[in-house]
């Protein structure tokens, strides 16, 4: 029996633009990309100035700032791998929700700790928990902003999805850089507003749309 091909975008400018469009004006896919930005955000400013921050701020050294990378790193891809373990039996919508509430706590404390004038251990404790909450946010704010789109759209959601990303991280760290780079405040401001408002978009906008 035969059925009919999904319907295709083409390849020609306007074609592309069209389909682009369209998806930017699903507000599912609207809001997941936008909070997957926020959330990308924080980490492109954790990246970009934390080196600086805690070296010579806090008088890290290279060595102990590349071990600490490599845990929070670790950190990501065990709650990644866990979130992929347990899409199957838990909704896809908690399990971002879970990573959303890990960044926001981390984003809270980070600031705490700078206002407050914490050591190195909360510093460092805020930035394994934004790390481990992205390992959740970004594959399952991609799988759930996907799943709203049609099969043959997919190419166009991708594409508006990992732009949408690229451009927030772009402007992110210039940004935390602008205000300083010698102590924890600037960059602290920057992770607890991005992941705040990521946790914004995605617990409080999410709920609205279908």
């Amino acid at each position: 029996m035969w059925t009919r091909a999904p319907p295709r975008t083409g390849t020609a400018p306007g074609a592309v633009l069209r389909s682009l469009a369209a998806v930017a004006r699903h507000r599912t896919f609207a809001v997941l990309t936008l909070t997957a930005a926020l959330s990308s955000g924080a980490m492109f400013g954790y990246i970009s100035g934390a080196s600086f921050v805690l070296q010579e701020g806090y008088g890290l050294s290279p060595q102990g700032f590349s071990l600490l990378f490599g845990v929070n790193s670790a950190g990501m891809i065990i709650t990644g791998q866990l979130a992929g373990r347990l899409a199957g039996r838990v909704p896809m919508r908690r399990l971002l929700a879970i990573g959303l509430a890990l960044s926001g706590t981390a984003g809270v404390l980070l600031l705490v700790a700078a206002l407050a004038g914490l050591g190195l251990p909360w510093v460092t404790s805020a930035l394994f928990l934004m790390t481990s909450g992205q390992g959740m946010i970004y594959p399952m704010a991609l799988t759930l902003a996907m799943s709203s789109q049609p099969t043959f759209r997919a190419g166009s959601a991708s594409a508006l999805f990992g732009l949408v990303q690229w451009i927030v991280g772009g402007l992110t760290g210039p940004i935390a850089g602008a205000f300083g780079t010698h102590t924890l405040l600037p960059l602290a401001v920057t992770i607890a507003a991005l992941s705040l408002s990521a946790c914004l978009s995605g617990g409080v906008l999410l709920r609205r749309v279908h």
